[in-house]
């Protein structure tokens, strides 16, 4: 049973590629989350909360039209705080939990009244105040409940996955780095790298048609998934080495050309937890065993 209301998430493929126009396949995962506690003892938890809470005061912001800010202080004020074990700076969607959680406990609206386009766009400008900029797609996982498909036209769709049992799905863990890191600042480093013409040829060329085909395999249970997974691996380790912190680089070079076992960028990198994906009917090496952890998707 799910005892979070708000689980944290995980963009599964598309990382970087969606900004070069590839599809994207993010997912809630169950293993972290948030929900609403009730405390009169302050932490650093509730000052941030009441920190963002004044970003959205702010009419220029425009949020009263769809938030009950007056209600938000209020109940802050009586001890109201947002309790979360999804670390910060790990591509998670920390921020995003926090998004969901305020629209869902204090909106104005009902969910029906508004499209999933606005939800979104409501969402994007929410969560800018962590990160400068935004899709709106991590609140969006988080309140939704549900994985998300962002195509290629940019439009959102919510696909019927195959149950992340299937046989022949590989299994997904997360690998700690051990090091927070800043969305902003790699997103930056990507968007510069494609100023060099080699990197855009092979961004456009190669990694864009491989995460499109692996989406399309993996909702449709193909098993040919891994496949596409190694290619993934493989290419971001040869052309986004920056992005792989050395706590991480060794082990992922040792199994860069297994059959069994590959790691791959989860959202920006440079840090946080990384994907980990084993072929199903394949043990877990010794010496992994003790530092991944499986995910409840």
């Amino acid at each position: 049973m799910n005892l979070y209301q708000y689980p944290s998430k995980i963009l599964l493929f598309g990382e970087y590629s969606v900004i070069a126009g590839s599809e994207a396949l993010a997912l809630p995962v169950f293993n972290y989350g948030a929900s609403w506690q009730k405390s009169l003892v302050n932490n650093t938890g509730k000052d941030q909360l009441k920190q963002f809470a004044q970003y959205l005061n702010d009419p220029e912001n425009g949020f009263d039209s769809f938030i009950d800010i007056e209600k938000l202080n209020t109940q802050l004020q009586e001890g109201l705080y947002l309790k979360s074990d999804i670390p910060q700076g790990y591509g998670l969607g920390s921020s995003g939990s926090v998004c969901a959680a305020v629209l869902h406990r204090f909106a104005k609206i009902h969910p029906a009244d508004i499209s999933t386009k606005e939800l979104q766009y409501l969402f994007a400008k929410m969560e800018s105040y962590f990160h400068g900029t935004s899709s709106g797609i991590d609140p969006l996982v988080a309140y939704l409940q549900k994985p998300i498909l962002v195509n290629a036209d940019k439009s959102l769709s919510f696909p019927n996955l195959p149950p992340h049992t299937k046989h022949s799905l590989p299994e997904i863990f997360l690998y700690d780095s051990g090091i927070a890191r800043k969305t902003e600042a790699l997103v930056k480093l990507f968007r510069e790298k494609l100023e060099n013409t080699a990197f855009h040829t092979a961004v456009y060329s190669q990694l864009v048609p491989i995460v499109s085909e692996l989406i399309h395999n993996w909702a449709n249970g193909n098993e040919n998934v891994f496949e596409h997974i190694k290619k993934i691996s493989v290419w971001q380790l040869e052309n986004m080495p920056e992005f792989i912190p050395n706590q991480v680089l060794g082990v992922w070079q040792k199994y860069a050309q297994s059959q069994s076992i590959q790691f791959k960028l989860c959202g920006a990198g440079g840090g946080g937890f990384f994907l980990v994906f084993k072929q199903r009917h394949l043990n877990l090496p010794e010496s992994l065993k003790d530092k991944l952890i499986a995910l409840d998707v």
